[in-house]
This record gives structure tokens, C-alpha cells and sequence, in this order.
């Protein structure tokens, strides 16, 4: 029996993005699959390109720096399980950016002709880091203590990717939320990752590949005008949180004593 369109584009999510678990993001946009099929062969291209990691590096630096500016860690983490919690904050460090770069042109594609086509490019090769990166054993689903205030706290039905994936280290977890917690509640905190929400929205003519997804053209595949609204619905919600949780994972990073940049030298 042939795989289903959605199955083989999970499969590509995980190949391309070089993660071992599929985005909560696009389980919910492949709640359209007509939507999915349709967007996914001009993403992957750009996801394929040098230009676009570059981007995305570049705004984990931006998530970094604004993350330092706000937040000093005061837990310090004593665990067994150190090796394993660094490459799973790493995954996460290293994905988000570039989910929220493609949940950005999905969003501005809605609205536009086209989107995207000024990237470069030029093809790039997997690295080290991205084959341990696809190797990292991520379990989402799992219920954890934390599992409904983090959810109450962020407005969302259930914890995000990041927190999920974090349910397996406890001693952590716990002690990091509380910290996290009070700096969610912060202004300025919020404010820079509403930031990083705007920025990619502009970075995303940037795509190597265009992007054509607009109201017309999603009608004329059959997708309804209740699909549409649920699929901008989506797209925003997603694209704040995403942008919410590189702030979050700086966090964790700097409390694992780890500030380095991706693209820009401090």
C-alpha cells in the first residue's frame, strides 16, 4: 500500500530540517492536506539552500542577544544527563529559527502574489551537528508536572515542542519552568520575541524558492474559505510561539552555561 501525501511529507519535514519528530506546527497545517501538498515542494527547496540556514542562524544570534540583555540564570543544573539535555536544547536552538522563517512566508504568502525568490541558491551539505542533531532520541506527547501551568501560562491547549521534549529530564524541567516562568511575565521579555515575529516576516522574500499561496490559488485547489481562516488562524499563533520559544531556549541555554553565536562573533 502506498504511502499517504501527508506521511511522505512528514518523512521530508524530518529529512530536511534534520529532526527526529515532526513540528507541532505542521501536524496542525496538515489538518488541510491539500494546503501541505501544496506549499511543501517550494519550502523544501529553500530549506535545502545555504542562504536560508544562514538566516535562520542568524536570528538564533538575534534571540541570543536579546535573551542575555534580560535574563541571568540563577538555577544551576547538576545532572547525570547533561550530554543528553545539551543535545536536545541544541536541536531546538538550532530548528526554531527556521520553522519560524517558513511559518513567516506561509503567513505573508496568504496576503501576497508571491513571496520569496531573492535567496540564494546555492545548496547546503549536512554537517556534524545536523546528523547528531537527527539522531537525538526527541520524545513529545508525555503528560509532566509542569504540563498544564506551562500551557496556562503561554495561552496555549498543551505545552509546546520544546517543553515537551523536555519532560524526560525532571531535575531540570522543573527548576528551569519556575525561572522561565517569572520572565515571561516581563514586558520587555515578551516584547523582544514579538520582535523576532516581525522580523521574520520581513526575511522571508529571502527564500530561494517563491512561494505562491494566496486566498485565489489555495480556492482554486478546493481549499474552502473556513480552511483559509483556520490556516491563518494557525499560521499567527504558531509564528508567536515559535518566536516565544527561541526566547525560551536561550534561556535554557545560558543556564547550561552555553552562549555561543551561530553567525555573529561576541
Amino acid at each position: 500500500m502506498s504511502e499517504q501525501p501527508s506521511e511522505v511529507i512528514f518523512e521530508e519535514i524530518k529529512q530536511f530540517f534534520y529532526i527526529p519528530f515532526i513540528p507541532s506546527a505542521f501536524l496542525r497545517l496538515a489538518d488541510t492536506p491539500e494546503y501541505l501538498s501544496h506549499v511543501w515542494p517550494a519550502l523544501k527547496v529553500s530549506l535545502d539552500t545555504v542562504g536560508f540556514l544562514n538566516s535562520a542562524r542568524y536570528m538564533a544570534d538575534m534571540a541570543m542577544e536579546a535573551t542575555e540583555e534580560v535574563y541571568e540564570p540563577i538555577f544551576c543544573p547538576t545532572s547525570n544527563e547533561a550530554k543528553e539535555l545539551a543535545h536536545v536544547i541544541d536541536v531546538f536552538h538550532y530548528v526554531q529559527p527556521q520553522i519560524l522563517l517558513i511559518l513567516a512566508a506561509l503567513r505573508e504568502a496568504l496576503d501576497r502574489d508571491s513571496v520569496g525568490g531573492a535567496g540564494s541558491v546555492e545548496l547546503r551539505s549536512p554537517t556534524e551537528r545536523e546528523l547528531i542533531h537527527r539522531d537525538t532520541e526527541i520524545m513529545l506527547g508525555e503528560e509532566f508536572v509542569e504540563s498544564d501551568d506551562i500551557a496556562s501560562v503561554l495561552g496555549l491547549d498543551k505545552p509546546p515542542d520544546l517543553y515537551q521534549s523536555l519532560a524526560y529530564f525532571p531535575k531540570f524541567l522543573g527548576p528551569v519552568w519556575l525561572e522561565i516562568r517569572e520572565l515571561q511575565a516581563y514586558p520587555e521579555f515578551r516584547r523582544r520575541a514579538r520582535a523576532l515575529y516581525y522580523y521574520s516576516k520581513s526575511g522571508s522574500r529571502f527564500l530561494a524558492s517563491p512561494l505562491v499561496a494566496n486566498d485565489l490559488v489555495l480556492g482554486e485547489l478546493g481549499v474552502t474559505a473556513e480552511e483559509i481562516s483556520k490556516i491563518r488562524d494557525c499560521l499567527e499563533e504558531e509564528l508567536l510561539q515559535t518566536a516565544t520559544m527561541m526566547m525560551h531556549v536561550e534561556a535554557m541555554r545560558l543556564v547550561i552555561g552555553i552562549n555561543t553565536r551561530e553567525v555573529v562573533t561576541k
